[in-house]
């Protein structure tokens, strides 16, 4: 009896170590890995160049001036707010976005039931789309930016 509570209690250990989300150091020439992201904070600062992708769940994402993205960027339920370049998609699901004037996305930019507040002088090259969900009515709209 009291074996299996120690394994059990060792087990809870280990699964919620693992899940706790780490934030490895940038590598001398300021490249960092993708990152998972669990209802926390996360910045790439400016001269930083992340080689893979970010995904946000109920957390927030800030990609500075001078930062790089070299994939996807994913917003679950959180924010999202670039001043730099992201080199693939941005995605925001139910959250806030802000593009600030320097910020540049070389992929398609997609919101569905979230908000994007978008500075002059920002760009993405592929597609934008927004969808808006209206719970209740088995309505779904998507609208394609001009």
């Amino acid at each position: 009896m009291m074996k299996n509570k120690f394994r059990m209690i060792s087990l809870l250990l280990v699964v919620l170590l693992a899940c706790l989300p780490l934030f490895p150091a940038a590598a001398s020439d300021g490249t960092i890995p993708g990152q998972f992201v669990f209802g926390q904070s996360f910045t790439l600062k400016t001269g930083q160049t992340m080689n893979g992708n970010l995904v946000v769940f109920g957390g927030s994402a800030t990609i500075e001036k001078g930062a790089t993205v070299n994939g996807n960027v994913v917003i679950f339920g959180g924010s999202l707010t670039v001043d730099g370049v992201i080199n693939q998609d941005a995605v925001i699901f139910g959250g806030t976005g802000t593009l600030g004037p320097t910020a540049h996305i070389y992929g398609s930019l997609s919101t569905l039931g979230s908000t994007l507040d978008r500075s002059e002088g920002s760009s993405w090259m592929g597609r934008s789309t927004t969808a808006m969900f209206i719970l209740g009515m088995g309505k779904v709209e998507a609208h394609q930016p001009s």
